[in-house]
C-alpha cells in the first residue's frame, strides 16, 4: 500500500519535472527569438503609432455641439402622454427639414443660415446635423459638427429654438389643456469630434505590434522551412525547440 503510493508520487514528480522542463525550453526557445527579431515588435508599433499621429495631425479639426429639446404635454395623464410620444417621430421628420414646409415658422436648415448668416447650402448643413431620440424621457437630441466649435453652438442652439418657437405657435390653435410644449433643456455645448488624437495613436500603436508578431512569426517559419530543406533527407523532420536552442 504504502509502495504504491510512493510510487504514485514518485510518478507525479517525474511528470511535473518533465512539464516543467518542458515549459524551461519554451521560454527559452520564445526569448531566443525575441533577440532575434524582436526589433519588429518596436518598428511596426512606432512607426504604426507615428503615421496615425500624422495624420491625425493632418485633419481638418471638426467640433460637435449638442443641443438637447424637451417635449412636455400641457396634461399629465396617459393618454396625452401617449399623443405626443406618437407625434415624436413627426417631430423629427420636422427638425431635419433642409428648405421647411409651406409654415415659414418651421424649423429648417435654410432658417438656420438666413438667421445665421452662413456661407453655407442648406444640404450641407444638413449633413452635418444629426437626431435622436428617446421616447421614454421625450428627450430630442440634436447634434451639430462644424470646424468651428463656437459656430456649432450657435447653429444647434438656433435650430432648437427654431422648434421651440414653432410648437409655440402651434400650441396657440390648441386649448391649453391639449398643447404639446417643447422647451431647450439646456445651453447648448460643445466639444472636439475629431481628430481623436490620443484615440489613433493607440489603435496605430496596437495595429503595428500586431503586425510586428506577425511578421516575427512568419519570418522564423520560414527560417525553419529553410533549415529543414537543407538538411539531409534522412535527417529532415519537423525540428523541436531544444534542437532550436542548440
Amino acid at each position: 500500500m504504502l509502495g504504491g503510493a510512493l510510487a504514485l508520487l514518485v510518478g507525479w514528480l517525474e511528470l511535473g519535472a518533465a512539464r516543467a522542463t518542458e515549459q524551461w525550453l519554451l521560454l527559452q526557445y520564445y526569448l531566443r527569438l525575441l533577440r532575434r527579431r524582436g526589433w519588429a515588435l518596436v518598428i511596426f508599433p512606432l512607426a504604426a503609432a507615428g503615421l496615425a499621429f500624422v495624420y491625425s495631425r493632418l485633419q481638418t479639426p471638426m467640433y460637435r455641439a449638442v443641443a438637447t429639446i424637451a417635449v412636455q404635454p400641457a396634461r399629465p395623464d396617459f393618454g396625452q402622454s401617449q399623443a405626443a410620444k406618437t407625434l415624436l417621430n413627426s417631430y423629427l421628420q420636422i427638425l431635419s427639414s433642409v428648405y421647411g414646409g409651406d409654415d415659414p415658422a418651421q424649423p429648417s436648415a435654410r432658417r438656420v443660415i438666413q438667421e445665421l448668416g452662413l456661407a453655407m447650402a442648406p444640404e450641407q448643413l444638413r449633413r452635418n446635423m444629426s437626431l435622436s431620440l428617446d421616447e421614454r424621457s421625450m428627450v430630442i437630441r440634436l447634434e451639430v459638427r462644424a470646424p468651428d466649435g463656437e459656430l456649432a453652438r450657435q447653429i444647434a442652439k438656433r435650430w432648437a429654438q427654431q422648434f421651440v418657437e414653432w410648437r409655440q405657435k402651434e400650441n396657440e390653435k390648441l386649448r391649453r389643456e391639449d398643447r404639446i410644449d417643447a422647451l431647450l433643456v439646456d445651453e447648448p455645448t460643445y466639444n472636439r469630434f475629431r481628430p481623436q488624437t490620443r484615440l489613433n495613436v493607440a489603435l496605430g500603436g496596437l495595429g503595428g505590434l500586431l503586425i510586428g508578431l506577425i511578421v516575427l512569426f512568419f519570418e522564423e517559419g520560414l527560417e525553419n522551412l529553410r533549415r529543414w530543406m537543407e538538411a539531409p533527407p534522412g535527417a529532415r523532420r519537423r525540428e523541436e525547440i531544444p534542437e532550436a536552442l542548440s
